[in-house]
């Protein structure tokens, strides 16, 4: 039988490839006969990136033709513009990476691609991550393909929804239970997928502010923020129908939790899930999946993808695993051995690391910091510890506080704030600024925020009207007696369109929403010693408003 050969098609090549009818069914055709794929080596899902990531990257595809003119092999790949380096398309974003090939040529399409691209293009490396157990590797075994990859097996954690009554058990814990009937006092609680694209366009950049800021706080990354390309990737997927399934929590108008995942038939797979801090102590992550798996169930869904990962809470809830593998291949032996040493030093490491109790989320969050500003986070966190921030208190007339004229300079509970913040604030080695804010809104704390136009940052405090009196005792070092007390703290301002009288009307309005709280019995407000701007404003209010502010001693 006469060899195929191999066809590589780039930049506006694969576009009029992808525009044409006839190769769109071919490769449909091939995606419905090969037995390790997953919808991230649909047409949709890849064409749909290509098409939100042309200014990035140049499209690449690689395959084969049978002599009936059918397509028997199919390799997606994509050359960055900037630095040149070839990835699979979908880059990071794709979680599982591979090629599709027909039974006729399984084991040789890949094989003869590989050879392919690394001859006509040098290429340094190509990683696939992460390729499905499913998948036949028997091919790397061989010597030559053995010392030009690297190949790791990783956990794949998978919830079976059959037979499982898996969104039961979940419910039936006492704590979740509690937590839901806790959510439904603060308002209806619907759980609803989103079907209309113009729903779909209007609830987008309220899930991006609640993913970015979770990521920030967590990782130190904003993917929304920082790739204004992902956005037309999901609307665009959105667009191809059957690729997303998206869901999303209420309590009343307010989102709780959210997710947008790739689907098949059968599986859910993770992609972009997050909650609302603000109700980050009702644990709303698992409510949603409560009224998500009762839905996938419902749906004749078979398994919920958890996706692998170093995660504490991925193995807590899930109930079986696959094997999957990364596959590094190399243009020579010399670059093989050397990274399969330097992978064996950071899984070692890691291991210990983990060990001595080291969340991995820190850990990268450290690597990022290299380079950047671990010197200067060292220093910053050791001087905190050193000398302490000391603080002025003062007790608010609440009766007074009342009277206070009403102003609407800041924004209550405004994620998006925070996102405009993050470049310009000065920070440790885990960014203080917000993983404190995240601590803050676990606590139940709402944050009042101020940005310029420009998206210059302002102000930001933060007030809790929900306290228990052990945690405000302990926070303003004073034995305070078991009642209603509302702080006004961590007020950061900055920038060089604040001013003293900013500030004023700042806290003016701060102060008169505390005393608005229900049952409220007493309001301190806690400013730091050295910044002049917030006790200089501090004094003009006092001034403004005599007996307002008393200040507390002790």
């Amino acid at each position: 039988m006469k060899q195929l050969s191999i066809i590589i098609k780039s930049g506006s090549e694969v576009v009029s490839l992808l525009r044409d009818i006839s190769f769109k069914n071919k490769w449909d055709d091939l995606f419905k006969n090969c037995r390790w794929v997953t919808p991230y080596q649909s047409y949709n899902y890849i064409s749909s990136w290509y098409e939100a990531y042309s200014q990035q990257y140049t499209p690449l595809l690689v395959f084969q033709l049978s002599q009936q003119d059918k397509l028997v092999g199919l390799l997606p790949l994509a050359i960055h513009k900037h630095n040149g380096t070839f990835e699979i398309a979908g880059a990071h974003q794709t979680e599982y990476q591979a090629w599709l090939a027909d039974t006729s040529c399984e084991d040789t399409f890949i094989q003869e691609s590989l050879r392919t691209i690394f001859t006509k293009f040098n290429v340094k490396k190509l990683t696939f991550k992460y390729v499905l157990g499913r998948t036949p590797l028997r091919w790397l075994h061989s010597k030559t393909w053995s010392n030009h990859s690297v190949l790791k097996s990783k956990k794949r954690p998978l919830i079976n929804l059959e037979g499982d009554k898996f969104s039961l058990k979940l419910i039936k814990n006492k704590t979740n239970r509690n937590r839901l009937n806790r959510l439904k006092r603060q308002g209806e609680v619907k759980y609803a997928q989103i079907k209309d694209r113009d729903l779909f366009l209007k609830t987008l950049p309220k899930f991006e502010a609640i993913y970015d800021f979770r990521m920030l706080a967590t990782y130190g990354v904003a993917p929304f923020s920082s790739d204004r390309s992902k956005r037309a990737f999901y609307l665009a997927m959105f667009d191809k129908k059957n690729l997303l399934h998206i869901s999303v929590l209420h309590v009343g108008n307010q989102i709780v939790a959210f997710k947008i995942a790739i689907k098949d038939e059968k599986i859910l797979y993770g992609s972009v899930t997050s909650f609302s801090p603000l109700f980050a102590r009702l644990g709303p992550a698992k409510l949603h999946l409560f009224y998500l798996f009762q839905n996938l169930i419902e749906n004749n869904f078979s398994f919920y993808d958890l996706t692998p990962g170093h995660d504490p809470w991925k193995d807590s809830i899930a109930n079986t695993y696959e094997t999957v593998f990364e596959i590094t291949f190399f243009n020579s032996s010399f670059r093989r051995n050397l990274a399969r040493f330097k992978f064996f030093l950071k899984e070692h490491i890691l291991h210990i690391l983990i060990k001595l109790g080291v969340k991995p989320n820190y850990l990268w969050i450290i690597a990022r910091s290299f380079g950047h500003n671990l010197i200067k986070g060292i220093a910053f966190d050791t001087l905190k510890i050193i000398f302490p921030e000391r603080n002025s208190r003062y007790r608010v007339n609440i009766e007074q506080a009342k009277q206070l004229p009403k102003y609407n300079r800041l924004s209550k509970d405004n994620l998006e704030d925070f996102l405009k913040i993050y470049p310009r604030i000065p920070g440790g080695l885990f960014n203080n600024f917000l993983v404190n804010s995240q601590k803050n809104f676990h606590a139940g704390q709402h944050p009042y925020t101020a940005t310029t136009s420009n998206s210059s940052f302002l102000f930001c405090g933060w007030l809790t009207d929900a306290l228990n009196p052990q945690y405000i005792s302990t926070t303003i070092s004073d034995n305070l007696s078991p009642k209603k007390v509302v702080l006004i703290r961590d007020i950061t301002a900055a920038g060089k369109d604040m001013s003293v009288d900013f500030i004023e009307l700042a806290l003016t309005q701060m102060i008169r929403d505390a005393a608005l709280i229900p049952e409220v019995e007493e309001i301190i407000v806690i400013i730091p010693k050295k910044n002049n701007n917030l006790l200089g404003s501090i004094d003009k209010l006092n001034q403004r408003h005599s007996g307002l502010l008393e200040v507390m001693t002790g």
